[in-house]
């Protein structure tokens, strides 16, 4: 399947692409590294109608390495930003193109996993760390049961389930 991955070459994205190579996937990484700005509505349209993807996983954060809590609003503007412009312009390129499948991260390290989704009333997950340190963004490989491999993992499980 060909799958269009936004946020690539960021903590999860960099296992998330090889993996999803590695099970046979056609894989189209965006990402502000590869020169695709997600806040750019015409040039995500255009990517998606010449990569024709079957699914897409959009995990594109702005997250600083480090945060200033006097100046949290400024530190997060951009990933902000992400969250709605950078979130809107994929999922509208992947309506125009027919995409069956759309992923979107979330807060998924904070919850325990699972059997299904989670909801705000599904138990924390314990021992997890509140923000993803420079350290793990420098590994090769994300850690065995870190958050980083779970949800590789559970994109790749939802990628290879029918579409509904």
């Amino acid at each position: 399947m060909r799958v269009v991955v936004a946020g690539a070459t960021g903590v999860i994205g960099r296992f998330l692409v090889p993996a999803l190579s590695a099970a046979g996937h056609e894989v189209t990484g965006l990402s502000r590294a590869e020169g695709v700005d997600l806040l750019d509505r015409d040039a995500v349209i255009g990517v998606f109608a010449e990569a024709e993807p079957g699914a897409v996983v959009h995990m594109a954060t702005a997250i600083p390495a480090r945060i200033n809590p006097k100046a949290m609003a400024h530190d997060m503007e951009l990933t902000n930003r992400l969250r709605t412009d950078g979130t809107r312009h994929p999922v509208e390129a992947a309506q125009a193109a027919g995409v069956k499948k759309i992923i979107v991260q979330g807060l998924a390290y904070a919850y325990q996993p699972g059997e299904g989704l989670a909801d705000e009333d599904a138990p924390r997950a314990a021992g997890e760390p509140a923000a993803t340190s420079l350290r793990q963004r420098r590994r090769t490989r994300p850690p065995s049961g870190s958050a980083a491999a779970r949800y590789a993992a559970s994109a790749r499980r939802l990628l290879a389930a029918p579409p509904v």
